[in-house]
């Protein structure tokens, strides 16, 4: 045995060379013994020669008060297992990477996970968790837990802290890592839902671990991934080279309505009226092709927001006032006569706001255009009417296309 009090007493010459030497083995010894040195210091090393066994012995570090061990050597192995929390290293990785055989718990108010025996737990039912119990122990205190079904666990600033301070409904499959805090206290560290298993990319499929994806949206090739294009069901629709989509089933696309086919007509008598739509779009397109009338004269576009009643209209001259929308060009009949060709666009941006007519045509190869002509309206126009000026048309087609929806 070696220890000391390490304290240098008065004496002659031989007792104190004595005492110096005792204390130096002392130290040199880390005070080996079968117990605490008589008068240990805060923070000094002493060694158990006879604690497990004489042959495998404990090292503490005196703290003041008690003796925390630090670690065991084996003088017969000639090797050192530290100590973490208490137990050895051995045990405390056991329980931590290894938890153990998962063991089932039912759900209850104190769902005492200490009583168990693992750190692998799976809880069963569906009561409510108010507490998971004070048996088990600081010196392992984490529990990997995994749920079977909806429950709730409820939150406490003290005994119970979940993340984000609120209760926790589970469902089967998710799963959580508790800390004991002790005296019945636990921190939840972290919780991750359940997720589909379709949705879930695993180790064994591409390598990777834990990457949430839609179902079916991926194909895989050993390591490589790629997207699921094609036009059949559960598949991404690719554009081609030039940005178009290939040939689907249009009726198979949700939530995407096309416009609606032209609405065409043949020019004839006075004036012809087409109805529209400007509730639902907010912009037609309007080709007028062949014009013919007698005698020559000019037409106008008109436009009615109360069905025909009344109609806006305007003389030859383009404008911008805020109260007509329209544009003329002279028609043309007899042998030889030129023809008369235009296009226009009519938008209506709010459907109770003005209306703007643009557009260009052209008689015997000159061009007469429209530039920017407004209806003030209060209401969406649901009638466009060619008229003529003193003319009847005696030949043309009118096609209007709904091009832009609100």
């Amino acid at each position: 045995m070696s220890q000391h009090d390490l304290v240098i007493d008065n004496a002659t010459f031989p007792s104190v060379r004595s005492d110096v030497n005792s204390a130096l083995q002392a130290l040199g010894s880390t005070s080996k013994g079968n117990s605490r040195p008589a008068t240990p210091y805060a923070g000094q090393l002493w060694l158990d020669d006879n604690t497990p066994s004489a042959t495998v012995w404990s090292l503490y570090m005196y703290d003041g008060s008690d003796d925390i061990k630090l670690g065991e050597f084996d003088s017969t192995a000639n090797n050192f297992m530290p100590f973490v929390n208490g137990v050895s290293l051995t045990s405390f990785l056991s329980a931590y990477t290894f938890p153990g055989t998962e063991a089932s718990l039912a759900s209850a108010s104190t769902t005492n996970l200490g009583s168990t025996g693992v750190f692998a737990v799976s809880i069963t039912g569906t009561t409510t968790i108010n507490s998971f119990g004070s048996s088990a122990s600081t010196s392992a205190p984490l529990y990997f837990i995994r749920f079977t079904g909806a429950l709730t666990i409820t939150h406490n600033a003290t005994s119970l802290i979940l993340p984000g301070g609120a209760n926790i409904t589970t469902a089967a499959g998710a799963t959580a890592t508790m800390l004991y805090l002790g005296s019945g206290n636990w921190r939840m560290l972290s919780y991750e839902p359940a997720l589909a298993a379709n949705r879930l990319i695993g180790v064994g499929s591409t390598g990777g671990k834990g990457a949430v994806i839609p179902s079916g949206d991926f194909t895989f090739s050993g390591l490589n991934m790629g997207l699921n294009t094609g036009t059949s069901a559960n598949q991404i629709v690719k554009l081609d080279w030039s940005a178009r989509l290939p040939a689907v089933d249009g009726s198979q696309l949700l939530g995407i309505s096309g416009m609606p086919s032209a609405v065409t007509g043949t020019l004839s008598g006075g004036s012809t009226v087409f109805t529209v739509d400007f509730t639902t779009y907010s912009a037609y397109r309007l080709d007028i092709v062949e014009m013919v009338s007698s005698p020559n004269g000019a037409f106008t576009i008109d436009l009615s927001s109360d069905g025909g009643s009344t109609y806006v209209s305007a003389t030859r001259n383009n404008r911008d006032n805020g109260s007509a929308a329209n544009t003329t060009s002279d028609g043309n009949s007899g042998a030889g006569s030129s023809r008369y060709n235009g296009s226009f666009v009519i938008s209506q941006p709010s459907a109770s706001g003005e209306t703007c007519l643009i557009g260009s045509g052209a008689v015997s190869g000159s061009t007469d255009t429209a530039a920017h002509v407004r209806h003030g309206s209060s209401a969406a126009i649901n009638r466009v009417r060619i008229t003529g000026s003193s003319i009847t048309f005696t030949g043309g087609n009118v096609i209007l296309q709904p091009i832009s929806k609100r």
